[in-house]
């Protein structure tokens, strides 16, 4: 069975600078969607500040931004803007074979 983790698509000088929560993430390909049995979500590239800290890692898969699904890289994105300043993110992530809630609190 081929590895079930997704892969970084890009080289390291062109992962885009991460957002309010400290991530940059990418789309998950069709093949690994299917090799993680997901219907939906997008892969952490780059890990930093306030998503360190509450845990959150390169190769986590984000599947919903508070009770919102995501979709797409522009869903997340359209998300983080839109997220309140002073009141944590709740993302639902997968690692592995485990799916959990993790808090994050956006950057001013």
């Amino acid at each position: 069975l081929a590895a079930t983790k997704p892969s970084t698509k890009e080289p390291a000088d062109k992962i885009a600078e991460t957002d309010r929560l400290g991530l940059a993430v990418t789309q998950l390909s069709d093949s690994e969607k299917e090799a993680l049995g997901l219907d939906s979500g997008v892969v952490v590239v780059n890990v930093q500040g306030a998503a360190v800290e509450a845990g959150l890692m390169v190769d986590d898969i984000i599947l919903a931004l508070n009770d919102q699904d995501i979709k797409s890289v522009k869903d997340y994105q359209d998300l983080v803007k839109s997220l309140p300043k002073n009141k944590n993110a709740a993302l639902l992530i997968r690692r592995d074979d485990l799916t959990q809630w993790v808090a994050v609190q956006p950057e001013k």
